[in-house]
């Protein structure tokens, strides 16, 4: 019995993501080119294949050929770890590169963590703070975590409690519009279910 579970599990993931993926390509089809990035999403999982993660690369370029500044963010996320593609650091880079000279707060953060850990870049406690603030201020809610770690500790700065728990309380507030947001649509989608 819980084999034929399984199944039917396995099953429903698989046409769950045949339709998600022919949705998104009609929706980047007309012009949204964040859709083929949601479309890479949907092969990344904890139970991806290689096949998955060339599927998802393949994804992730066009919407990048289409202009997505997430597009070239989850470029450079494959490139860096070497998923769907072969590892190239330098690819990394520029990717992460293009996306923050586009103004992107999550490449923003992923290059000041380079930074911080001396990881790809060398150590420059500098320009990580100078990144994660920005990103922060663009309201990324991993930057905010990261500025609150670096000034709890002290970490390549004085400690500032106050500043710490300051950005704590930001990074608390957006992970509860994130909740509250996600809340709502959750109740939309079983209102209009039960309708």
């Amino acid at each position: 019995m819980e084999f034929v579970r399984f199944l039917k599990f396995l099953e429903y993931n698989h046409l769950h993501r045949i339709c998600h993926e022919e949705y998104y390509k009609q929706i980047h089809e007309r012009g949204f080119s964040d859709a083929m990035v949601m479309c890479g999403d949907t092969y990344i999982s904890s139970k991806a294949t290689d096949e998955d993660y060339k599927m998802a690369f393949d994804c992730y370029v066009a919407a990048r050929l289409r202009g997505s500044v997430f597009g070239i963010c989850r470029l450079a996320q494959m490139y860096k770890a070497g998923l769907g593609t072969e590892k190239n650091v330098e690819k990394a880079l520029e990717y992460y590169q293009m996306a923050v000279d586009k103004q992107y707060p999550e490449a923003m953060t992923e290059m000041a963590l380079l930074y911080k850990e001396g990881i790809l870049l060398g150590k420059d406690h500098n320009k990580a703070l100078e990144l994660l603030t920005r990103a922060a201020e663009k309201g990324d809610a991993r930057a905010m975590y990261e500025l609150y770690q670096i000034n709890l500790r002290g970490d390549g700065v004085k400690p500032d409690f106050k500043y710490a728990k300051g950005w704590l309380h930001k990074y608390m507030m957006k992970k509860h519009d994130i909740f509250v947001g996600f809340k709502n649509l959750i109740e939309s989608e079983v209102k209009a279910v039960l309708s």
